[in-house]
């Protein structure tokens, strides 16, 4: 990198440190008052007004609204969001729920919708994580042979949401009246990635408001990174574009441990899991289905041989290398690891960026965070990959009013943006979670670069290609096996372009069904 470009980056650093210098000291003032720093929703674009009412100093069209002040759907109607009960926070509001400045602002933005839209909004809870994948699923699948449906919205876990939409039981985002997925608040590299045909049938963005907890991250620890002296500071090397595989390999393995050691009292290098595996390939620049030059996605007989020579490291990485802890337990291995990084035992830690909050009651050492890393420096720029635990939302395509279901999601989200994830991110994360001011420039650059990857978002259409390489290395961990990610690739291909031939029949028949609704 040119020394101008450092000089720049150095200069850009310093500015939003200094921006936010007193909320990550626990002054007790308002950082946003002195923040003027960007603001992104995660689609690489920014805007640099910090004006957060209905217009934007900088007229960019992305955060202009494009709603009226008020609606009515004919009379106040009630407005149904069916919410896994996990998450159902992110929607829910009451007077008396308002303790937190998150919680305050969500009763702020739901009551702000009611009144300009003059609909009364409810939730429906139902368990919907993971394991209850089916019995939410079934509630939407037995909603959608109702003439007309319960529910107005769906927000549950974006992998098997998918699979309802792909079912054809949602509304093509594009279609509905009054929402507009180029706008800040939705996601832009969600579209571009995965859209058919210019068709999106569930959405990330701001109306739910942890889109940037279950972001992937890498934390470092501060006290551990000086104590080995590391050659770089680990902030100014992801700034300046210099973050890669090769050094987080070479920081790794400097941590002094030993396999004849008890595990508790172990250091590691890294601590990494099943979801890392499947961030490092978007965080290189990869995926597993190749975008043809007519958009449309396939998977080769053979595994490509860029992504081969990314992939097989990263076996021999996790499963080979003394000071490389790869768990299995508990969720995306916060089962145990967090114990481990919180204890000041590890130097890297993989981990969604939520974790903060719970590293920062339970840390005594100062630690950091870092995108994930490029797979070289030639690499143009990061892509920060996500936990698929994030919520995503549908409407249900009998929905009772398609321009109230729009219109009032469409207001959500946006609301959502300029007040629920600033208090959230700024407060909660930014500001509260980490010590030193280089991190503000560092999480612009993690949450600027979020871009979810089409085998990530249809997953669960085809029989979950992106956690391939996960599941080797587990496989070759609990078997003490060798297995190679090319032969592991061959093994699954053939069921894997069958399902990925299915699913864009299936997403051409809604298309068809919808153009011949259209036309009678």
């Amino acid at each position: 990198m040119s020394t101008i470009k450092k000089l720049l980056c150095c200069l850009l650093a310093l500015t939003l440190c200094l921006c936010a210098f007193v909320g990550c000291n626990g002054n007790t003032n308002d950082p946003k008052d002195s923040d003027t720093e960007s603001q992104d929703n995660g689609n690489g674009d920014t805007d640099d007004s910090s004006d957060t009412s209905g217009t934007s100093q900088t007229d960019d069209p992305k955060t202009l609204t494009g709603l009226q002040d008020t609606y009515d759907f004919g009379g106040t109607q009630e407005f149904t969001i069916l919410s896994r009960s996990e998450t159902s926070y992110e929607f829910e509001s009451e007077a008396g729920m308002s303790g937190t400045a998150v919680e305050a602002a969500i009763y702020a933005r739901n009551e702000e919708v009611m009144e300009r839209c003059n609909v009364e909004i409810t939730v429906t809870p139902a368990p919907g994580n993971w394991d209850s994948r089916e019995d939410f699923m079934g509630l939407v699948r037995n909603d959608a042979s109702l003439s007309e449906s319960d529910y107005d919205l769906v927000a549950t876990h974006s992998v098997y949401l998918m699979n309802l939409a792909v079912e054809g039981l949602g509304w093509d985002f594009s279609d509905l009246p009054n929402l507009d997925l180029t706008k800040r608040w939705w996601s832009e590299a969600f579209y571009e990635q995965c859209n058919y045909n210019g068709a999106q049938y569930i959405a990330f963005g701001d109306i739910a408001y942890t889109l940037y907890s279950y972001m992937m991250v890498m934390f470092f620890n501060v006290q551990m990174a000086e104590n080995y002296e590391l050659e770089d500071d680990l902030y100014d090397l992801a700034l300046d574009g210099d973050w890669t595989y090769a050094k987080l390999e070479e920081y790794t393995k400097k941590v002094t441990t030993s396999m004849d050691q008890p595990f508790d009292s172990r250091e590691f290098g890294f601590l990494t899991n099943g979801h890392s595996m499947r961030a490092f390939i978007t965080g290189f620049n990869m995926d597993w289905a190749i975008e043809g030059a007519d958009g449309k996605r396939s998977i080769s007989i053979l595994i490509d041989k860029s992504i081969e020579a990314a992939a097989q490291p990263l076996v021999e990485f996790s499963t080979k290398v003394d000071q490389v802890y790869y768990s299995t337990n508990g969720v995306n291995g916060t089962g145990d690891q967090n114990a481990i990084f919180s204890s000041g035992k590890a130097l890297f830690y993989s981990q969604m960026l939520g974790q903060a909050t719970y590293l920062k009651g339970e840390m005594k050492d100062e630690y950091g965070v870092l995108p994930f890393p490029k797979l070289t420096d030639q690499q143009p720029t990061y892509r920060s990959g996500y936990c698929d635990d994030m919520t995503a939302v549908l409407v249900p395509f009998n929905c009772r009013n398609e321009e109230m279901s729009g219109t009032v999601t469409e207001m959500l989200s946006e609301i959502g943006w300029r007040e629920v994830t600033e208090e959230y991110y700024e407060e909660t994360l930014k500001y509260q979670s980490f010590n030193d001011p280089k991190c503000v420039a560092t999480l612009e650059l993690i949450r600027t670069t979020f871009s979810p990857t089409f085998t990530s978002v249809y997953g669960n259409n085809l029989a979950t290609v992106s956690a391939c390489l996960a599941n080797l290395i587990e496989t070759n961990l609990k078997n003490g096996a060798t297995g190679t990610i090319a032969n592991y690739y061959t093994n699954y291909s053939g069921n894997w372009r069958s399902l990925l031939k299915d699913l864009y029949e299936d997403l051409d028949a809604i298309a068809a069904a919808r153009a011949g609704a259209s036309a009678e």
